[in-house]
């Protein structure tokens, strides 16, 4: 079964948390802190590649996760940083987030983009000895990789599109062009899926053809420069209709099975039979001549290569919201500093009330009336509330 479409949860790698140690070796008994940081998590990236030709292998994958970074260790050992997980994607493929904006447009073999990034390692507290505090106990969490819902959609790399009515004769046009050999047979709906072929001038030029078995199909019309609207010279009736799907691309009209009609009125357009290739070498001289006439669909590419989720913290506001049970504060600033410091060790919350109060999180819940005792939530945390 040909998929084209797949929704995916990808995962990157939590950074390795920090390590929390001092030298301890003979004839040297308080030798100082000496825990090295955590490794940085694996990135999710897609890989373009020709050996896929649609998104069938992810199409039971729901979940794509790296793999977190390693811990760091004592003898100021850094992490490992954990290796990334590249899943390739056929050429062609848009990948889109939660809000349908553009993430990635790999449209090119082997172009690679990242769309989750690694959170990065703890710091060992090697790295935390400051002039007020040369014996730091605590070490830092490493951060959350970035996690997020995809929407993957394949747009095949065709320079040129065969659009008809099922029983047109597209399968047969497309065989008698290239070298494909598409399912044919005298019902229609034979074909089930997009099929590809490549056709070549007679100086050597390649063009890919793609074969649009039905309207489902029609988003693989978003790279062709050129939609052939093939109409079968019987039943000419669907032509408006094929000239609606194909938008406002150029077009090209091609009359099939014309060895059913000997001697008619000929319409406007080319009128071949590929069955007994009257008219197919004519066909492909005007199809490059219209192709390369025609300009290169202009492609959506997408915003700076690294896209990240988390807001940046320089910038954001922070609110202080007054709740039936106390006192919410919001803001991504105050979120990060929970990731950032181990609240389970006495060093680590000192540190982050610290932080709090150079934010100035502390200055604000004073102006939002806070009381002694009061309840005050960061993120999925709570706090009680001492001046």
């Amino acid at each position: 079964m040909f998929t084209d479409v797949v929704t995916v949860q990808v995962r990157a790698g939590h950074g390795g948390r920090g390590s929390a140690s001092f030298r301890a070796q003979p004839f040297e008994p308080q030798g100082g802190p000496d825990g090295g940081n955590g490794g940085a998590g694996g990135d999710v990236v897609f890989e373009a590649t020709r050996d896929l030709d649609d998104l069938t292998s992810l199409a039971g994958r729901h979940r794509l996760a790296a793999n977190p970074g390693q811990a760091g260790a004592g003898g100021r050992k850094e992490g490992r940083r954990a290796a990334d997980l590249v899943v390739r994607v056929p050429v062609g493929t848009a990948v889109y987030d939660e809000s349908g904006e553009l993430v990635a447009d790999l449209a090119r073999d082997g172009e690679r983009a990242i769309v989750a990034h690694g959170g990065a390692g703890g710091g060992g507290n090697v790295h935390r000895v400051s002039s007020i505090n040369r014996t730091p106990t605590a070490a830092g969490p490493g951060e959350p990789g970035e996690e997020r819902e995809l929407r993957l959609e394949l747009r095949l790399p065709a320079g040129i599109a065969l659009l008809g009515q099922p029983n047109a004769g597209k399968s047969t046009l497309l065989s008698a062009l290239t070298a494909a050999r598409p399912k044919i047979a005298a019902y229609p709906h034979t074909t089930l899926r997009p099929e590809l072929g490549v056709m070549f001038s007679d100086g050597g030029e390649p063009v890919t053809i793609v074969e649009i078995p039905s309207p489902r199909f029609l988003r693989h019309l978003e790279r062709v420069r050129l939609v052939v609207l093939v109409v079968e010279a019987t039943d000419p009736s669907g032509a408006k209709e094929l000239e609606a799907m194909a938008g406002d691309r150029p077009t090209l009209t091609v009359h099939t099975k014309a060895d059913l009609l000997p001697g008619s009125p000929r319409r406007k357009g080319i009128w071949v039979s590929a069955e007994t290739g009257v008219g197919v070498e004519k066909l492909r001289q005007a199809l490059f001549a219209a192709y390369q006439g025609a300009a290169a669909p202009a492609a959506g590419r997408p915003g700076p290569a690294r896209v990240r989720l988390a807001p940046s913290v320089r910038g954001s506001a922070i609110s202080v919201a007054r709740r039936q049970w106390g006192l919410e504060v919001v803001g991504a600033p105050v979120a990060r500093l929970l990731e950032r410091y181990d609240l389970d060790t006495p060093a680590g919350f000192d540190r982050f009330q610290v932080a709090l109060d150079r934010m100035g999180v502390s200055a604000a819940l004073e102006e939002a009336g806070v009381r002694p005792g009061e309840t005050v939530r960061i993120g999925d945390d709570e706090f009680e509330y001492q001046p």
